[in-house]
C-alpha cells in the first residue's frame, strides 16, 4: 500500500501545479510506473498528459497492448484540477 499511496500523492500534488512539461512528465512517470508494476497483463506504449485549463482539468490518454492477444487500445480519462 505504501507505493500506491506515494504514486497517488505525486499525481494529486501535481494537480495543484501549473501543467508544465516537468509536471506532465511527473504524472506520466507515476502512471507508467503504476501500470508496469501492478498490471502485468499489459504493456504501456505511451501516456499522454495534456492540460485542459479551460475545463480546469488534466486529460490523460494511455495507449497500451494486451500481452495475451497483442491487441492495442487506448484509455482516456480526465482528472479535475485542485485549484
Amino acid at each position: 500500500m505504501g507505493s500506491e499511496m506515494c504514486i497517488r500523492d505525486r499525481v494529486q500534488d501535481s494537480l495543484f501545479e501549473i501543467i508544465t512539461p516537468l509536471t506532465a512528465s511527473t504524472i506520466r512517470r507515476a502512471i507508467t510506473y503504476t501500470i508496469e508494476n501492478f498490471e502485468p497483463r499489459v504493456i504501456v506504449n505511451d501516456v499522454v498528459v495534456e492540460d485542459d485549463s479551460i475545463r480546469n482539468r488534466v486529460n490523460i490518454t494511455i495507449d497500451y497492448t494486451i500481452k495475451a492477444t497483442g491487441e492495442t487500445s487506448s484509455y482516456f480519462f480526465a482528472v479535475n484540477r485542485n485549484r
